[in-house]
């Protein structure tokens, strides 16, 4: 008869039910579309010696994905990487996209900012 009590008790249910929904909001939200702002490094590859990059060192990337693929992806080991050796000397715009950052077919990349590099090539002596 106690144990009766306790199983229909209101307490006992509002916990129950507190357990049960929290999990079922576990479920549906882990397939969830969430969209995530980073900072990543600008990386050059393929400088020669005698010159010298200047360009801004960071910019912001949007990408989407589902939750529990966002979870996993370590996006603070991303860059965006740039081949020097297609740079002229002096001034140059580099339009930024998909290649340059190397994701997982999963994660969509929405949108870099900015999406244009201005990239100074000089000489160094």
């Amino acid at each position: 008869m106690i144990k009766a009590n306790l199983l229909l008790s209101a307490p006992f249910i509002k916990i129950n039910a507190c357990i049960i929904g929290y999990g079922i909001w576990i479920i549906f939200s882990q397939s969830q579309v969430i969209t995530h702002t980073i900072q990543v490094p600008v990386c050059f590859y393929k400088i020669a010696e005698n010159q010298e990059i200047i360009a801004p060192d960071m910019i912001n990337i949007i990408i989407s994905a589902q939750r529990k693929i966002l979870q996993k992806f370590d996006a603070y080991n991303s860059a965006i990487h740039l081949d020097a050796s297609i740079l002229d000397l002096g001034n140059n715009h580099i339009m930024l996209g998909k290649e340059n950052l190397f994701l997982p077919d999963e994660i969509n990349l929405v949108n870099l900012i900015p999406s244009h590099l201005q990239i100074q090539l000089q000489k160094t002596e």
